[in-house]
């Protein structure tokens, strides 16, 4: 995608631009969160 332009690189765009959707990110980012944060409560309890 870096090195097409034109009509491919508009059509890479469009295509990857769904994978950073808001909902994708919020999604993503929430089960890593909750992940990450039970792991660091089982260290501070231990």
């Amino acid at each position: 995608m870096v090195i097409t332009d034109g009509d491919l690189w508009f059509y890479h765009r469009k295509t990857a631009s769904h994978l950073f959707s808001m909902q994708m990110m919020k999604d993503v980012m929430e089960a890593t969160v909750r992940e990450k944060l039970d792991v660091f409560l089982d260290v501070l309890n231990t």
